[in-house]
């Protein structure tokens, strides 16, 4: 009883000794000056400040309140848990002006090892911490929280929020230099968090627009985050989350704006040890589409294992098309079909095996049947039609691919030779395979990754010709997308024959500056028919498709073919020999050294033979993709 009454006869004076010392030692290091000008201990658990600041010695100020009056539950002071029971705050700000990233030291591997180490824990110590300091009650106004760096200022003022377990509710203003945007929040804190919000204006979301190009707009939000436990994989959380009416723009994504009705997640995910795991039983919803999920992704820079599955509920095929956004898949715009599709992905990687890699997407199909196509007719290449070629995104030129164009050349009057060279070069199953060569993708996936940049692709001849017939040449992901969808359905559905696709092919790819089709590149190179052309001529053409306008370093000024493009030409013949598409004695005559002829010769470009080696190394990947 005794130590009691001294405890409250002395309680504030005891008060102002840890406090002070709390601010000795947090203004030893010189570099930041912490004041309080005044603070005083209500009873033994409320505690009530008067501007408080945070301030470098250069003058600066980093944080100031003006008011803030904490309530502790006493009995929690020696737990983990909830240790303030409320929060009321007003007036204040917090700032951080970034001036100069300087890089991390790579140099040492303890400390990269003790850095990963403590990365692995960060997002259970971030969760204690949040249940032992966050208040249940809490009461927040006129505060800011600004951030400055080269590209602009970005700042969230809380002009109000209100809230305890049972309600929160508030408003938040989002800003940068450009624009402001005010959010209406409201929910709850019970053992977790849970929001709902809407924004006065559907406008862009201020900072995204200005830093990364996104414009980003929507009707209400909704998330929600709950703690279920710990698991092998870390602390798990179930997290809910809906959007409405989104709508979304980056010239990376897509050439217009997305626009999805509706976007919902339900998902199990654990966070920690070095990774980011989403249980297979997440649930996503698309407009229409409904499915599960799953995802593992390393959340430190030592972490190399990514996983992603994708399984979408078998639906009528109707809710697919019905569900693709708006502002891509125009081509697909306003198809009616029948039947039932499904979509699955699986893609597993191990980044120190990365070819072990394991790699699947297709469609399950039940009764499915195109009965009316889209704005574009999807079996347009059977007749003929007009093509129209894209330079940087503007329409160039258009030309009629059928009889009607005196340059048509039909595939009977093309020598076989080319075509096998074609097939060696760009897709030797291309009459076998349904549009895609799913090992290509997972050897292309592997040699990128490997080389840390993009080094090989795996599109097909079917790829190539869809997205030259149909889509513009703007390389978004959503165009990337739609080309696989259209492929697809064109192969799927046998809408356009094999052999009518390699004609197409054949009289609308670029062969040189303002070279389509095989008639203009006979005359533009070798001044000849495309039935009067040699065989070591078929396989140079065959050779160039993937950089036609560097036809000019590939010959000497008098037009005869330089070395190296020698070496890749005996390369092709020997890939046709050992496939058996040609015989021993077809390479008896074999002459490699061809001449130009036609216009081409007076565009050869002379080049010092020290730049030989750089232009065989640029040629490099085309030998790679030959399997």
């Amino acid at each position: 009883m005794g130590l009691f009454l001294l405890l409250l006869l002395f309680k504030g004076s005891l008060f102002s000794w840890f406090l002070n010392r709390q601010i000795e030692a947090l203004n030893k290091g010189g570099e930041y000056t912490f004041h309080i000008e005044k603070a005083e201990l209500i009873g033994f658990s409320k505690v009530e400040f008067t501007s408080i600041s945070l301030c470098k010695n250069s003058g600066d100020s980093l944080a100031f309140i003006k008011n803030l009056e904490v309530v502790i539950r006493p009995a929690k002071l020696l737990s983990r848990q909830q240790l303030f029971k409320s929060m009321a705050l007003s007036s204040g700000f917090i700032q951080y002006t970034r001036l100069i990233s300087e890089p991390a030291d790579t140099n040492s591997q303890v400390e990269e090892k003790e850095e990963t180490a403590q990365d692995e824990g960060l997002p259970w110590k971030l969760y204690q911490a949040f249940e032992r300091y966050f208040p249940s009650q809490i009461a927040i106004s006129d505060f800011h929280f600004n951030y400055q760096d080269a590209l602009g200022h970005v700042g969230i003022a809380m002009d109000s929020i209100q809230g305890n377990q049972d309600l929160l509710q508030g408003i938040i203003v989002l800003k940068d230099d450009q624009s402001a945007q005010t959010w209406h929040v409201s929910g709850r804190l019970e053992d977790g968090i849970e929001l709902r919000a809407f924004a006065e204006e559907k406008q862009a979301l201020p900072a995204l627009y200005q830093r990364f190009g996104l414009d980003l707009r929507s009707d209400t939000v909704a998330f929600s985050l709950v703690k279920t436990g710990m698991s092998p994989e870390g602390l798990r959380f179930h997290v809910s989350a809906s959007i409405l009416e989104l709508q979304l723009f980056h010239p990376k994504l897509s050439s217009d704006t997305l626009g999805f009705r509706r976007l919902a997640t339900e998902m199990d995910l654990s966070a920690g040890y070095g990774y980011i795991h989403i249980d297979s039983s997440s649930r996503f919803t698309v407009n229409e589409v409904e499915g599960n999920f799953a995802l593992q992704a390393p959340l430190t820079r030592s972490g190399n294992k990514y996983g992603l599955l994708i399984k979408t509920e078998q639906i009528p095929a109707q809710n697919f098309f019905n569900s693709l956004p708006q502002g891509a898949f125009d081509d697909t715009r306003g198809i009616k079909a029948s039947g039932e599709l499904a979509y699955t992905l699986r893609f597993y990687m191990d980044g120190s095996k990365p070819n072990d890699l394991v790699f699947d997407a297709y469609f399950t199909k039940k009764d499915f049947k195109i009965q009316q196509y889209g704005q574009s007719r999807l079996n347009k290449m059977s007749d003929e039609f007009e093509h129209t070629v894209y330079e940087n995104d503007r329409a160039y030129r258009s030309f009629l691919v059928g009889p009607n164009n005196p340059k048509f050349t039909p595939i009977e009057d093309v020598p076989q030779k080319l075509i096998q060279a074609i097939l060696v070069s760009e897709d030797p199953s291309f009459f076998q395979h349904g549009g895609f060569i799913i090992e290509a993708f997972r050897e292309s996936i592997a040699t990128n990754y490997k080389a840390g940049s993009f080094k090989r692709g795996g599109s097909t001849i079917s790829m190539q010709l869809i997205k030259n017939v149909f889509l513009s040449r703007k390389k978004t992901v959503f165009r990337k997308m739609e080309e696989a969808l259209l492929v697809w359905l064109i192969e799927g559905q046998h809408l356009t024959s094999k052999e009518r696709m390699m004609e197409v092919y054949l009289n609308i790819i670029e062969w040189g500056p303002d070279i389509y089709g095989i008639f203009e590149a006979s005359q533009f190179y070798f001044n000849k028919k495309p039935a009067e052309l040699s065989f070591p001529e078929c396989i140079y053409l065959a050779n160039i498709i993937p950089r036609p306008k560097k036809f000019k370093y590939s010959f000497e000024k008098d037009g005869k073919l330089r070395q190296y493009m020698v070496d890749l030409q005996t390369f092709i013949l020997r890939r046709m020999l050992s496939k058996q598409i040609i015989t021993p004695s077809d390479t008896l005559t074999y002459n490699p050294y061809i001449r130009l002829q036609g216009a081409a010769k007076n565009m050869v470009v002379e080049v010092d033979s020290s730049l030989f080696d750089s232009l065989i190394i640029e040629e490099a990947p085309v030998l790679e993709i030959i399997p």
